[in-house]
């Protein structure tokens, strides 16, 4: 047992030393484009466009898309600001509990 420890310890200390014999050198192709490693996307870029997954779940803090369409029926969610000059779309039900603004009078 001992044996084979000291030779799988030798066999490592061999092959990062990178003096192994039994392991050949792999010949160089003249004229091959040597590719040092893969560079890293910084980020990953949005899609403009692209369809959200229906219960994808949403990153805390993520900024809200200037002019992003609205999903018709998606659930409002509570507590959420009111954009001011939103258009109110016609026929949507009143949330109890807000107060109703009478329209100005024509003079």
């Amino acid at each position: 047992m001992k044996a084979l420890l000291v030779f799988i310890g030798a066999a490592l200390i061999v092959s990062i030393n990178g003096q192994n014999p039994a392991t050949p050198e792999v010949p160089q192709v003249p004229g091959a484009p040597e590719v040092p490693g893969t560079p890293q996307v910084p980020g990953t870029p949005q899609v403009p466009g692209a369809a959200q997954v229906p219960g994808a779940p949403q990153v805390p803090g993520a900024p809200e898309v200037p002019g992003a369409p609205q999903v018709p029926g998606a659930p409002q969610v509570p507590g959420a600001p009111q954009v001011p000059g939103a258009p109110q779309v016609p026929g949507a039900p009143q949330v109890p509990g807000t107060p109703h603004v009478p329209e100005a009078q024509a003079a």
